[in-house]
């Protein structure tokens, strides 16, 4: 099996130097299928970043060579966030600037190079292709992830993990009550919290293929179906509740004339008691799922909650409220810290994206962060406006980036920004085909 995965990574840096876009496909069954992204070889560990740098050179070569014309709206939105979180580092002495500089580097190759790339090489030639492959992998994973649940098992990531020296800790969430059959489920993904992310993204991807006027319908209905109660045996409540609210913001556009009924549903949920028995040993976290609703918890199943996050925001502010309220301790400084010293006595794991932005770099870094993610609403929107069928492939984008934005806003990036992007840019290039039909010009 690792000789597989060896196999896989070398095809993907030899094919990136003759066929980029060959070198891409392989490179998302690699992402989403393999729980390490850096393999040794001998004394050296080589990870996808290598590759992602690679991959983007040979991309830029490419475009120099062919005169391709780089639309500077697509990647506006990120040179912005690189460029002002490097501002950050330059007038920073909170962490030593050759450590924020390690930081940066590393969050803009793992997370940025690749889905602008995948931008330029999802074309009306490889975008049938690039549709099966993203099947194939959520056939997989979500598969994989019922048979987690069920079995209490997970081989494959064990051994994958183990041969690389890492540990995994498929142990201590097949004790936790919150959900399963045998505990929290995490399919091929190195924690339950990077599933559910990924989870959340590929359901947006299938609701961009159904249609009720077409065949296919049930099928992606199915696997809708499937990774919703995929998101439920993950136990990552926010997760599940970052999924029902983009879903909600979904029906609501769709449905208006059914708004009324929505709003009789959630005034029911607010000031009734609501029976959860029948969920057995999951009782508890049925529980605290309808507390974070009702924003008022009562259960007694840990992990995160309204209360703690409240009085983690405050410690956050209390971090940095004297010197550093502005521009923080530093980029990177909480994975820094998480690194080095393990949990913080009051932040534990920094599980939010606020606290992170706020500890590391200040105000001025949530509002980068802010600007960036607000900037994806308005893209989407430019590129899609004036097109067939627009609405309701913003409305799906929307509610990808909505539920996309409350799940890092309660369980932090958790390593999750690479695939976020990757699955924004792909889902937006299948809404142009479906909206553009035979008009796939807009690119050189």
């Amino acid at each position: 099996m690792i000789e597989i995965v060896y196999l896989v990574f070398i095809s993907m840096v030899i094919s990136a130097i003759f066929n980029l876009k060959l070198s891409i496909k392989i490179t998302l069954f690699f992402i989403f299928l393999v729980p390490v992204l850096q393999l040794p070889f001998g004394n050296i560990f080589i990870g996808v970043n290598i590759y992602f740098l690679l991959v983007f050179t040979i991309f830029i070569v490419n475009a120099i060579n062919r005169k391709i014309i780089i639309e500077m709206y697509i990647i506006i939105p990120y040179i912005f966030f690189t460029i002002l979180m490097l501002f950050t580092v330059i007038i920073n002495d909170g962490l030593p600037k050759y450590l924020q500089l390690y930081y940066l580097r590393i969050d803009v190759m793992s997370s940025f190079l690749l889905p602008l790339v995948l931008w330029y090489y999802t074309d009306n030639s490889s975008i049938v292709y690039i549709k099966k492959i993203m099947i194939i992998i959520i056939i997989v994973m979500s598969i994989y992830s019922l048979y987690n649940s069920i079995t209490g098992l997970n081989d494959y990531v064990d051994y994958i993990l183990n041969y690389f020296g890492r540990v995994n800790n498929y142990e201590i969430y097949q004790k936790s009550i919150r959900s399963g059959f045998f505990g929290r489920a995490q399919s091929t993904m190195s924690h339950p919290m990077a599933w559910s992310a990924v989870i959340n993204m590929f359901v947006y991807f299938c609701l961009i293929f159904y249609n009720k006027n077409q065949k296919s319908k049930y099928f992606f209905l199915f696997f809708i179906i499937l990774l919703i109660l995929d998101s439920f045996l993950s136990g990552v409540r926010t997760g599940l509740i970052a999924l029902l609210v983009g879903l909600s913001y979904l029906m609501f556009r769709k449905y208006k004339s059914k708004i009324i009924f929505v709003a009789f549903i959630l005034i029911f949920i607010s000031n009734f008691n609501i029976d959860t028995s029948f969920l057995g040993k999951y009782q508890q976290y049925g529980d605290s799922i309808i507390d974070i609703l009702q924003l008022a918890p009562k259960s007694t199943i840990g992990g995160s909650s309204l209360d703690v996050r409240e009085k983690q925001l405050d410690a956050a502010i209390g971090m940095v409220a004297n010197q550093d309220i502005l521009f923080g301790k530093g980029y990177g400084w909480s994975v820094d810290y998480y690194t080095n010293i393990g949990d913080h006595p009051l932040l534990v794991g920094f599980e939010s994206l606020v606290f992170v932005a706020l500890i590391d770099t200040g105000v001025f870094g949530l509002i980068i962060w802010s600007v960036f993610l607000l900037s994806l609403f308005y893209l989407h929107r430019m590129m899609l406006k004036n097109k067939q069928n627009s609405p309701k492939y913003i409305y799906i984008l929307d509610a990808f980036l909505i539920s996309y934005i409350t799940l890092v806003i309660g369980t932090g990036l958790i390593r999750t920004l690479l695939y976020f992007n990757v699955m924004y840019i792909l889902i937006l290039q299948f809404a142009i085909y479906f909206t553009s039909k035979n008009e796939l010009n807009y690119k050189s």
